[in-house]
This record gives structure tokens, C-alpha cells and sequence, in this order.
């Protein structure tokens, strides 16, 4: 059970998906969608690690974040908090109290 109090949601996030878009010359091309902006959220960084990609050293961490339970996520959508896009990789639900889900995201090199 997570034993949360109020002010572990003091950050916000925006959830979003991706739409896929056809354009006026037949090319499709990948977009991202708020679902939901201004969730209220509970931020914890779990591990991390510098990679070197394309010459460039580049932070990557996996991270938790807890949400009030929502229906409407999927591990295709991210998270944007504070300019960084959260990539969504499993959904944990609390099964004791239905209240809340936790999100295990990683950030760094990711899809979006």
C-alpha cells in the first residue's frame, strides 16, 4: 500500500499520446497529444547513468511517479515534467486501495 500524503503530489505533469497524422501529400508523420495536463504527481528518481550517444553524453534515469488512478494510460504514452519527456515502460496498480498507480518511466534517450 503506498502510504502517501498530500504533498508527495506537489509536482505536475502532462500525459501524452501519440496521433499519428496524414498529410496533404501522403506523408504520415508521429505527433504527441495531451491527454491530460496538470495531474497532480509524486516524482521519485530511482537509478541512473550517463551514456555516450552520437558523441554526446546524455543522462538517462528510470524514475516512479505515482498518479491518482486514471483509465486512460497506456505504456505507449510519456510524461512531460519539468521539459523532460518521461517514456511510460509499466503501470503497477495499488491493489489495495485502488487509489492510486505508479508509473515506471524512463528518461534520457527515449521515443519521443
Amino acid at each position: 500500500m503506498l502510504n502517501l500524503k498530500p504533498a508527495d503530489m506537489r509536482f505536475r505533469v502532462t500525459i501524452q499520446s501519440q496521433q499519428r497524422v496524414v498529410d496533404s501529400n501522403g506523408l504520415e508523420t508521429v505527433t504527441w497529444v495531451d491527454v491530460a495536463t496538470n495531474v497532480p504527481a509524486g516524482i521519485i528518481a530511482l537509478s541512473g547513468r550517463e551514456l555516450e550517444a552520437l558523441a554526446q553524453p546524455i543522462a538517462q534515469y528510470n524514475a516512479r511517479v505515482t498518479i491518482y488512478k486514471r483509465n486512460d494510460i497506456d505504456e505507449s504514452m510519456r510524461l512531460v515534467f519539468d521539459g523532460r519527456n518521461y517514456d511510460i515502460k509499466d503501470i503497477i496498480p495499488d491493489p489495495t486501495n485502488n487509489v492510486y498507480m505508479s508509473l515506471m518511466c524512463k528518461t534520457g534517450y527515449t521515443n519521443g
